[in-house]
């Protein structure tokens, strides 16, 4: 007797450890899940996103080394999603928001299950949850006749977070003959218990194709409600269901789960109220001005200037995800002038599509920019915008002339973050652009930072130009960097004369030179020091302009009216034919260390015939000198 009872004892010991180790056959363990409490190995520890991102690529193939046991696996477990009674094909996994035996619907939720250390869907076809240790590892989902409706939970800690975004990979795995609709859903639930709700941006009605085919990839990106904001237990599901015909494996890969801080409720006031290091839910500007020196600020919600301009004074603004700015996305309205200047505006990215408006300028004009992502970036990150006065470094430009880079200003965009792939329709807006006559020959040329020729990249779409402002869109773009406006020089001749402007001091002086790209009926110019005019084209020969020229032109102007220990700012002033002034942003500032050399000119004095008794006589000087 005694040894029958240890007999009995040794076969179910080793009957355990071959059901653990995945030994016996997968029917015998699901036969359990209907009658009785199935072997639990879990960790449901809830992630907690204050700490970062939650994130699983399954990569790691030891954290699931035996049947239904998930004790390695950080904040998700798998769940065999059975039936009381009956198996039931093609049920809507939308619907199966309730858990527990006593369900109208008679789902089971809670019976834990993972098949560990599978090598080829192709063959599997238990059901279920699945682990499959292949080229790209994954966990994978798949109905049957004993896993009605599988699924995994991720467990999150949402305490102090909000805009709590849900993004992973659907992934067709299977290449078996198997061709069926195999959905996925998401549902969530705050708390241990109750129903959870379904969430429709995370539907997919089939996550697979075939016969005979595994490459279908499936991006889903979903934001939880507001009700998951700052709440200890999130609980997110994943799960199929019993597919009418064979069913297919889907792997649930490259989970990740994002969040931002929960900010204060709003902010309303001046730029002047805004408190660094501060991340608001809205922010509403009732006027305009300046930021405390420096300050940093994020904006979870929705940000409105109110036809404001904001000096950042060196600070920025932050974008959630989630966050908007306000009237809307995509081409701004004409009518729309708040904007910012003298920092960064930044917005977050999420792997998903949709439009982020960068309200840019100076304190004299717009330079919008508008990025709306048509295909979603495979990798979120950042996108860092902010616009220059002033003509880019090197304005060479690789495409088809006589095309040339021509606006006086540019924009730069800088991904950071890890943002990545993606494809998007760009916009801009700037103000003030004098010289524009044809507008539909507008472009817009995109180069790397800091460096190379100008491109044009994507396919025009748009453009207009209104009262002095140029809007010009295209689609089909990828990758940041810095971007400007470009035309036919002759069709629209941008303000873009000065290409260089350089100042040295010399035995002789200050030598100025300049160099301009294009010109249209230009007189001249004006060279002012420190304010005041003292050089012009209508008594200095050198500072003529060329009237129409397409192509480069060099000037120069020597300034030999300065004194040693002086320091002097030099700006340029070019008038049209018919009078116009365009003053220029670019300034060159110079310090005269060393004494002027003394040296002797000859001086022109113009013709006076004949004599009359009031004459004006007109004269020439080789340099800058006042007259007395």
């Amino acid at each position: 007797m005694k040894k029958t009872v240890i007999s009995i004892v040794m076969l179910l010991l080793l009957g355990a450890t071959l059901y653990a180790q995945g030994s016996l056959p997968r029917k015998v363990g699901r036969s359990q899940g209907k009658s009785g409490a199935p072997f639990r190995v879990m960790n449901s520890t809830y992630h907690n996103l204050a700490g970062g991102n939650f994130s699983q690529n399954w990569t790691n193939t030891s954290l699931i080394t035996a049947n239904d046991d998930w004790n390695n696996v950080p904040s998700i477990i798998g769940f065999l999603g059975d039936y009381t009674t009956g198996n039931p094909t093609n049920i809507d996994p939308q619907t199966l928001v309730s858990e527990g035996a006593s369900n109208p619907d008679g789902f089971i939720g809670p019976n834990i299950d993972v098949i560990a250390n599978l090598s080829n869907p192709n063959t599997a076809t238990a059901g279920g949850v699945g682990e499959f240790e292949i080229t790209n590892p994954t966990i994978a989902l798949q109905g049957s006749g004993t896993a009605d409706a599988p699924g995994i939970i991720i467990y999150l800690n949402a305490t102090g977070r909000q805009n709590i975004q849900l993004s992973f990979n659907a992934r067709d795995i299977d290449g078996s003959s198997d061709n069926t609709n195999q959905q996925i859903a998401v549902h969530f639930r705050v708390g241990t218990s109750g129903d959870f709700t379904n969430l429709p941006g995370g539907y997919i009605a089939d996550a697979t194709t075939g016969p005979n085919e595994a490459t279908l990839v499936t991006p889903v990106s979903v934001t939880l409600p507001a009700s998951a904001n700052d709440q200890a237990q999130v609980q997110i599901r994943i799960l199929t269901t019993n597919a009418p015909g064979s069913d297919e494996w889907v792997g649930i890969d490259d989970i990740v789960v994002s969040s931002d801080p929960l900010g204060p409720s709003s902010y309303s006031g001046p730029p002047s109220g805004v408190v660094d290091a501060t991340t608001y839910s809205d922010v509403t500007f009732t006027s305009g001005g300046a930021f405390p020196a420096g300050a940093n600020i994020t904006v979870n919600g929705t940000l409105q200037l109110n036809d404001h301009v904001v000096n950042l004074n060196g600070g920025s603004i932050t974008m959630g995800a989630t966050g908007t700015v306000l009237p809307g996305v995509g081409l701004p309205s004409t009518s729309d002038v708040g904007r910012v200047f003298g920092g960064s505006f930044i917005h977050n990215v999420a792997t998903v599509t949709g439009a982020k408006v960068f309200p840019l300028g100076t304190s004299t004009s717009r330079r919008y920019a508008a990025v709306n992502y048509t295909t979603a970036p495979t990798n979120a990150g950042t996108l860092t915008g902010f616009s220059t006065e002033g003509n880019a470094p090197s304005q060479d430009f690789s495409g088809v002339l006589p095309v040339a880079v021509s606006a006086p200003f540019f924009w730069t965009l800088d991904a950071g973050g890890g943002l990545a792939g993606g494809t998007y329709n760009f916009a801009l807006t700037a103000d003030n652009v004098p010289g524009v006559l044809n507008a539909a020959q507008l472009r817009i040329v995109k180069r790397p930072t800091g460096g190379g020729p100008w491109t044009i990249q994507g396919t025009f779409n748009t453009s207009t130009f209104l009262s002095g402002t140029v809007a010009i869109a295209y689609t089909g773009l990828s990758g940041f960097s810095e971007f400007s406006i470009a035309s036919d020089p002759v069709d629209n001749p941008l303000p873009v004369e000065l290409s260089s402007f350089t100042g040295s001091a010399t035995a002789a002086g200050v030598n100025l030179r300049w160099t301009t790209q294009s010109e249209l009926n230009n007189a001249g110019f004006a060279v002012f020091r420190n304010g005041e005019e003292i050089a012009s084209y209508r008594f200095s020969p050198t500072l003529r302009g060329k009237g129409t020229a397409v192509g480069a032109t060099n000037y120069a102007f020597l300034d030999a009216g300065v004194e040693v220990g002086q320091r002097y700012t030099y700006r340029l002033r070019s008038f049209d034919l018919d009078g116009t002034i365009h003053d220029y942003p670019q300034t060159v500032s110079v310090e005269v260390r060393e004494p002027i050399s003394q040296r002797v000119f000859n001086y022109d004095l113009s013709q006076n015939f004949p004599i009359r008794s009031t004459q004006r006589p007109t004269f020439a000087t080789p340099f800058a000198m006042r007259v007395w």
